[in-house]
């Protein structure tokens, strides 16, 4: 399972509500966490949510003790275990008033939302042509992921602005010949997955034409 930001923000959400409540439970936290997810507006195919509290001192032994509650507990460590949900968020607050120590953590199993990856690999030059190389991948969720599908190339001369000259290609290199002497090439590259995701431009590679 992958950690995912807008599931981290929910479940953050809903122990605020736990911590304020004078009960433990989905409701107290707010409500069916099917709806909650629905209202945030996440994409989901089946969700589930473990909620624990405990009373052992704040950090790790309190860590522990939810551990322990959950690894005790048939339906909370099935959810732990599961091998259909693929993104995860977890939330932890701590009550004031009598120091005990709630958790929320929520499941989902949804489309692959995560950035693939992309990286320049290498830069040569024989004479005045110059070559480049990149690589890509999809990041593994246990299930759903969309796989790597095409990269986008962009490429300058010296410090002039960046020019788009492929567009999703599925080519890991390429050459250009009888580039003009006494300038600086570079490349970068982004990847795209075939869920639509896009990488960030990965960092450049450049070589001189002396």
């Amino acid at each position: 399972m992958r950690l995912g930001a807008a599931l981290r923000d929910l479940a953050r959400d809903r122990v605020a509500n736990l911590v304020a409540a004078s009960t433990s439970s989905h409701a107290g936290g707010g409500g069916s966490i099917d709806a909650a997810l629905a209202g945030a507006g996440i994409q989901h195919w089946s969700c589930g949510e473990a909620i624990g509290w405990t009373s052992a001192p704040w950090g790790t032994d309190a860590a522990a003790s939810i551990y322990r509650m959950f690894r005790q507990s048939s339906s909370h460590w099935t959810l732990l275990m599961s091998r259909t949900f693929n993104y995860v968020g977890i939330g932890v607050g701590e009550r004031a008033r009598d120091h005990k120590t709630f958790v929320s953590i929520i499941f989902t199993e949804s489309r692959d939302h995560t950035a693939p990856i992309a990286t320049m690999t290498g830069a040569t030059r024989s004479e005045t042509t110059i070559s480049f190389q990149w690589s890509g991948r999809d990041r593994l969720l246990q299930t759903h992921t969309a796989g790597l599908r095409d990269f986008d190339v962009e490429y300058r001369v010296d410090d002039g602005p960046w020019c788009l000259v492929r567009d999703s290609t599925t080519a890991t290199g390429a050459s250009w010949a009888d580039r003009p002497r006494g300038h600086t090439y570079a490349l970068r590259v982004r990847s795209r997955d075939r869920a639509g995701n896009l990488s960030a431009w990965s960092s450049p590679m450049s070589v001189s034409v002396p």
